[in-house]
């Protein structure tokens, strides 16, 4: 829609009053600072996770970390693959711990969440801008809070068959069974490992309760989709690989 230029003088000439009365211009001062203030208190809070951005240094384009979140999350995905296509195996089970239907669980916000708190009220750094160190640590704290756990379970049984003529034989039958259990830990269960005061536990409470306002929404979408569309056929109980 234009503006009129009548409107636009008309605006320019109340703020150019304004501007000669004392308390003209503080109403000017706190319309302009205000925002400003409001930005740079989100941008130097745990929120600014959320649209915080990952430079090597080097001339290439900032990349989100929604973008470092799906790369982590298809590192993980593929583990798992690699986990469930041991053919030496008689049997693979895969447990995914605290899924009701045995798909995995995107923790993405509780990793961000804790890893902003931790950084801005334990370490005492921004999250705005990730280097390389802040890119390393948040990709320790997501593999810390993404576990994957393989057990083998060995059995063995006698076999007895009897030929035609009535002649037995023995026969020992091993048979191997990978167990692959899959946690992913909650802000919660974070705190309680390192020993979150009260005062942070709060904070990383009202970070997690935000998370959706504050969070890019096609960001969530293309998350949600790139990682659960199509992913239940890594949530194999019971498969037989032979």
């Amino acid at each position: 829609m234009a503006v009129d230029p009548a409107t636009i003088a008309k605006v320019a000439t109340t703020i150019g009053k304004l501007g000669t009365d004392e308390n003209g211009r503080w109403i000017i001062l706190t319309a302009v600072l205000t925002p400003l203030i409001l930005i740079l208190l989100i941008l130097s809070s745990p929120f600014a996770i959320f649209f915080s951005l990952f430079s090597d240094g080097s001339n290439n384009d900032n990349v989100s970390v929604q973008s470092i979140m799906l790369e982590l999350q298809n590192d993980f995905r593929q583990k798992i693959e690699e986990q469930q296509s041991d053919d030496k195996m008689d049997y693979i089970t895969t447990i995914i711990v605290g899924s009701e239907d045995n798909i995995l669980i995107d923790n993405s916000v509780d990793v961000l969440s804790f890893f902003s708190v931790m950084n801005i009220t334990k370490d005492g750094e921004q999250v705005v801008y990730l280097d390389d160190k802040g890119k390393q640590k948040l990709e320790e704290i997501f593999w810390e809070m993404n576990i994957i756990q393989v057990d083998i379970d060995k059995k063995t049984h006698i076999e007895t068959t009897t030929d035609n003529k009535g002649t037995q034989s023995i026969k020992t039958i091993t048979t191997y069974n990978k167990i692959i259990t899959i946690k992913s830990l909650t802000t919660d269960e974070m705190a309680v490992k390192y020993g979150f005061s009260n005062e942070q536990k709060e904070i990383l409470k009202e970070v997690m309760l935000n998370s959706d306002l504050i969070m890019p929404a096609e960001a969530i979408q293309e998350q949600s989709c790139r990682y659960n569309c199509g992913i239940s056929n890594l949530s194999r109980v019971g498969d037989d690989n032979k």
